[in-house]
């Protein structure tokens, strides 16, 4: 699906898969973001199997012989290994929080077979479409499609999935790279960004609420400080919604976790500036 690419920047006359016939190329001009992009591949797909690609990330070489064992399977979604690399060099980021929690959470549901991190996304690092299989029935019965927003767009696509599948497995062979770039909109921290990645957080622990899942959802005032501790305003704004949004009781217990994070993190400082 290619998004209104620059004309200057892109070959349209060359464009990868146009020649391929087992490569449906999709052009849209609205520019309406990766949320809208990907629901035209959802709406025009018919294999078996859904699996998503960053336009600047790509598999790890093999993968195909990864995923072929599963391609028979029963599973509703199977996740795989990721791992960061220089979008320039392609040298392997060791120190990338996403892929590192990401491998962390599939290490820990692979030895002890509790999948309920993974299904519920109870982590940031878990609510992105790649890095996994999912039964393409399973997305087109329950109608689940991704949040047209400028971020976020992935975080309830994931979550709706993990409520729908009824079996879920993991693999720790790797098959993704994610690329990283300073201008890439994972780190992009702008306000508008910022608060979409937010609004998105809200409207999912209301949905995790709502199916009885509530011990999964996000520290809203956590997320406050640590989106917008650089925006004074919107920090104020958002610690409201965050208070407006979360039952009591799970306030007290949010906001006391919280000043015991952000304590922790003025130590830390503290001991480093020594």
């Amino acid at each position: 699906i290619d998004d209104n690419s620059d004309a200057s920047i892109v070959d349209f006359n060359h464009y990868p898969g146009l020649d391929n016939p087992n490569v449906k190329v999709f052009f849209s001009k609205e520019g309406r973001g990766a949320g809208a992009a990907r629901n035209i591949g959802l709406k025009n797909a018919t294999g078996k199997w859904l699996l998503f690609a960053d336009s600047d990330d790509l598999f790890e070489n093999g993968f195909l012989n990864t995923i072929d064992k599963y391609k028979d399977s029963f599973y509703d979604i199977v996740y795989f290994g990721v791992i960061s690399r220089d979008s320039d060099s392609l040298c392997v980021i060791d120190h990338d929080y996403r892929s590192n929690s990401l491998m962390r959470h599939l290490q820990d549901a692979y030895e002890h077979k509790n999948f309920d991190n993974l299904r519920w996304a109870s982590d940031n690092s878990l609510n992105v479409p790649w890095g996994k299989m999912i039964r393409r029935e399973l997305v087109s019965t329950n109608n689940i499609y991704f949040d047209e927003v400028i971020a976020g767009n992935d975080a309830m696509f994931s979550c709706k999935c993990g409520f729908a599948a009824k079996s879920i497995t993991c693999d720790l062979s790797v098959i993704y790279n994610v690329t990283l770039r300073s201008d890439s909109l994972t780190q992009t921290f702008s306000r508008l960004v910022l608060t979409s990645r937010f609004d998105t957080s809200c409207r999912i622990n209301k949905y995790l609420r709502s199916i009885g899942k509530g011990h999964f959802c996000y520290n809203l005032y956590e997320l406050s400080f640590s989106h917008f501790y650089c925006y004074p305003k919107e920090l104020l704004l958002s610690l409201i919604k965050a208070t407006r949004v979360t039952p009591i009781k799970n306030s007290l217990h949010d906001i006391f976790e919280c000043l015991q994070i952000l304590i922790k993190k003025v130590c830390n400082k503290s001991k480093h500036r020594r």
